[in-house]
C-alpha cells in the first residue's frame, strides 16, 4: 500500500510539472525589480526567452496570464537594460519593434529620443516637432507657448506633466516648477527645462539644467538628450535596406567624449565627428592644447577593428585648418586594457589608421598636438571606425 502511495505521488508530481505553466505577469513583476537593482543582464536573460515563445505564437501551456499590457511592458524592460547597459543597437531595435508591433507610446518616445541624438545614416529620417520638441520649431516664442495651453487643455484630466507644460506654456515660472517637481518626473521636468532655455536664448542657464540632470544617477533617457545637448555625446544610427521595412537598424554606434567647447551660442560637440562636414569640427575643453582629452566610441559587444579614418584639425579650409591646433600624437585604448600609440599627419585629407584589434570600445586620448598660428584649440572634424 505505501508503495501504491508512493508510485501514485510520484505521478502526480510528474503530471503537475509537466502541465505547470509560468504566470507570466509574476514574471515581468520580478523584472521590473532586477531592472530597478541595476540588474540588467539578468532582466534580459529572464525576459527574451519568454518573449520569443510568445512572439512564436506557442505560448499557450507554457505561460499564463498573458496580456498586451505586460507583453509591452516586458519588451520595454528588454530595451531599457540594453540601453543602460550602452547597448544602442539592441535597444533601438526593440524600441522599433514594439511600437511597430503593438504602438506603443513609450518605445515610440524613446526611439524618437535615441533618433534625435544620432546621425542617421542611410535612411531619410524626417522627425517631425511633435510634444516637447516642438521647442525647436523655428517659430515665435509665443505660437510655441500656445501650444502648450493646447496640450494643458486636451490632456486635463490626465496630464502627470501639467507642471512641465504649464512652464513650457508660459504660465509659472521655472522656480515655481522646480519647487513643484517630483523625484519621478525631476529628470524630465529639468531636461526639458533647459531646452526651453536653450531655445529662448539663456544657453548659460539651460546648461546648469542638464549639468544638474548629468549629476545624477538616472535610468531616465532624457540624461542622454542632455548629454547630447552639452555636446558630450551622439549616436550614429546605420540602417540598410530591407524588403519588408523599407530600411531596419543594422548598427547604432555611441560616440562620447570628455569634453565639448562652447562658444557663444556655438557649441563644438562630439555630433561634429560623424557628420560627414568638415566644416564642423569638435573641440574639447581644458588648459594646455586639452592635452589628455579623449573621445570614444562604444558597439554593442566586440568587433573586429580594422582601422581609423580620421579628419585632423578643423577642416573648414587652410585658414581654420593652421589657425587653430591639430593632434600629432595620441593613444588608443581598448577594452581588454590594451593600448595603442599613433601618429597623425599635419594634413586636412582623412587618414587611415590601422588597428587591427577586436575591441567592444575603442578611446583616442589626445597626447601632443601641431601648434595653431592663433588658437590653442585643437580640433577632430571626423573620425570612424571600420569593422567588422
Amino acid at each position: 500500500m505505501k508503495r501504491i502511495l508512493i508510485i501514485t505521488m510520484l505521478l502526480f508530481s510528474i503530471g503537475a510539472n509537466v502541465l505547470a505553466v509560468s504566470d507570466f505577469n509574476e514574471m515581468v513583476l520580478k523584472c521590473d525589480f532586477l531592472y530597478e537593482t541595476g540588474k540588467y543582464d539578468s532582466t534580459i536573460k529572464e525576459l527574451m526567452p519568454a518573449i520569443e515563445v510568445i512572439d512564436s505564437g506557442k505560448a499557450k501551456g507554457t505561460y499564463d496570464n498573458i496580456t498586451e499590457s505586460n507583453i509591452v511592458r516586458a519588451r520595454n524592460l528588454v530595451a531599457d537594460s540594453y540601453r543602460m547597459l550602452g547597448k544602442y543597437t539592441h535597444a533601438a531595435e526593440w524600441y522599433w519593434r514594439t511600437n511597430e508591433g503593438y504602438f506603443d507610446g513609450y518605445a515610440s518616445t524613446y526611439l524618437e529620443i535615441l533618433q534625435r541624438i544620432s546621425v542617421i545614416k542611410g535612411r531619410n529620417l524626417n522627425l517631425r516637432n511633435l510634444g516637447y520638441f516642438k521647442l525647436l520649431d523655428n517659430v515665435p516664442l509665443l505660437e510655441k507657448r500656445r501650444y502648450f495651453k493646447e496640450m494643458i487643455a486636451l490632456n486635463a484630466d490626465r496630464n502627470v506633466n501639467l507642471e512641465l507644460e504649464k512652464y513650457l506654456a508660459g504660465e509659472i515660472s521655472l522656480e515655481s516648477l522646480l519647487q513643484n517637481v517630483s523625484k519621478d518626473n525631476a529628470i524630465r521636468f529639468i531636461t526639458y527645462a533647459g531646452l526651453n532655455l536653450e531655445v529662448s536664448g539663456d544657453i548659460a542657464k539651460a546648461r546648469e539644467m542638464y549639468t544638474q540632470v548629468l549629476s545624477q544617477k538616472t535610468d531616465r533617457i532624457e540624461a542622454l538628450l542632455a548629454a547630447n545637448r552639452m555636446g558630450v555625446m551622439a549616436l550614429k544610427m546605420i540602417y540598410i535596406p530591407d524588403k519588408m521595412y523599407g530600411t531596419v537598424i543594422k548598427n547604432v554606434i555611441a560616440y562620447k567624449t570628455s569634453s565639448a567647447k562652447l562658444e557663444n551660442t556655438r557649441l563644438y560637440s562630439v555630433k561634429n565627428l560623424i557628420d560627414d562636414d568638415p566644416s564642423t569640427t569638435w573641440v574639447p575643453v581644458g588648459k594646455n592644447s586639452q592635452i589628455g582629452q579623449w573621445v570614444e566610441l562604444s558597439f554593442d559587444a566586440p568587433v573586429q577593428i580594422s582601422s581609423l579614418t580620421l579628419t585632423n584639425g578643423f577642416a573648414k579650409n587652410d585658414v581654420t585648418f593652421n589657425n587653430n591646433n591639430r593632434i600629432k600624437t595620441a593613444t588608443l585604448i581598448f577594452s581588454d586594457g590594451g593600448k595603442t600609440k599613433i601618429s597623425l599627419k599635419d594634413t586636412m585629407k582623412p587618414q587611415t589608421i590601422k588597428v587591427n584589434k577586436r575591441s567592444r570600445t575603442v578611446k583616442l586620448i589626445i597626447d601632443e598636438v601641431y601648434k595653431g598660428v592663433k588658437y590653442d584649440d585643437t580640433c577632430l572634424s571626423g573620425l570612424d571606425a571600420d569593422f567588422k
